[in-house]
């Protein structure tokens, strides 16, 4: 069974909670909302959102909870793409201006991360992000949890017009088992099998890593904008890594299960800011004193040297991480304002002349 919905536009809505006159004087109150081509529409986007609990009923996402899963490697894949638990992921760009005969405000794509729901105190597990002015037709997702056990969503979701009204119906399956069709869905309750000491050791798989670098002068302005600076952003600009090149937005290969992506370049959602990353490396293997070497194309270089590692401690793992921008140690906020973790974010300043 198929469920129509219609979203309506938050500004107008906004409009009729804080009583603005402008913004209805001129519509007699017999006379419906004139929505036309032109609106912009804010709509959610499609999650699914987990409680996992234990044979017992223990929230298995609660750090607490003996054989939690809140230290462990969970993973969802979606068209080839490997979301990991609470790994940062980047976010969709733009407004499509585009769709039929209406337009949309854009959509972050969150990925996989963990939340604490403040009135239950519940810990659930979310996957979020996917646009859901798109067309999807039977699309899975795949849910791969500490135990060993896998779970699949299979999702339909369609969108049409009506007087320039968009209208969703959809469908959801949990492992081939209808559980709803309509957006947003309610909590999915699972079951899943506590870990143990045996299974200890890969609970702690570290996460991958993965660099972020911004390009700005002094005053913030971001040289990787071509408005800016169009000769930076126009630049052959490369990083190399263990002795191999990688030149930006070019397709790269790698013989991992990691997406690996080589040197990529991205536009921020909120403040169109551009930057850079690098990765994903496995964040099993152990780095010492390895260098990543950026060229701007323009005769300058900047070097990243980082130490990366795992050990265990009493059955626990302890991590190393140390990173250094051409040869001083980062450690500000200014700087590095994700500190010691497997994805650190470098401000590089320059002059605009650089």
């Amino acid at each position: 069974m198929e469920m129509k919905r219609r979203i309506f536009g938050w500004l107008w809505m906004g409009c009729l909670l804080t009583g603005i006159v402008g913004c209805s004087e001129n519509l007699p109150e017999e006379e419906p909302i004139p929505w036309g081509p032109d609106n912009i529409w804010a709509v959610p986007s499609i999650s699914f959102i987990f409680h996992v609990l234990d044979e017992d009923g223990q929230d298995l996402m609660n750090p607490a909870t003996p054989g939690s899963y809140a230290g462990a490697r969970i993973t969802a894949t979606f068209r080839d793409t490997v979301y990991t638990k609470d790994y940062p992921v980047d976010m969709e760009e733009g407004i499509d201006h585009d769709n039929h005969d209406g337009k949309f405000f854009a959509t972050k794509m969150y990925g996989l991360f963990t939340s604490k729901d403040s009135y239950s105190g519940e810990y659930h597990i979310n996957f979020s992000g996917l646009p859901q002015r798109n067309d999807y037709e039977n699309e899975k997702i795949y849910f791969s949890w500490p135990d060993g056990s896998k779970d699949s969503i299979t999702f339909s979701n369609k969108l049409t017009w009506e007087n320039y009204y968009p209208v969703f119906t959809g469908s959801y399956y949990l492992n081939d088992k209808k559980v709803g069709d309509e957006m947003p869905m309610d909590i999915i309750t699972i079951r899943k099998k506590a870990l143990d000491e045996s299974t200890l050791g890969t609970t702690w798989e570290p996460l991958p890593l993965k660099f972020y670098f911004f390009l700005v002068n002094e005053d913030g302005k971001d040289l990787l904008n071509p408005d800016t600076r169009d000769d930076v952003a126009s630049n052959r600009i490369t990083a190399t890594f263990r002795e191999k090149e990688y030149v930006l937005n070019d397709s790269v290969y790698a013989d991992t299960d990691l997406p690996f992506k080589g040197l990529r370049k991205h536009q921020q959602l909120y403040n169109d800011l551009f930057y850079l990353t690098f990765g994903e490396l496995d964040g099993m293997e152990a780095y010492e004193d390895e260098e990543l070497v950026l060229d701007w194309g323009n005769g300058q270089k900047d070097v990243v040297t980082f130490t990366l590692k795992m050990v265990m401690v009493g059955g626990k793992p302890t991590f190393v991480r140390d990173y250094k921008l051409n040869g001083e140690v980062v450690d500000g906020e200014r700087d590095f304002p994700i500190k010691k973790t497997s994805y650190p974010v470098f401000w590089l300043r320059k002059p605009l002349d650089f």
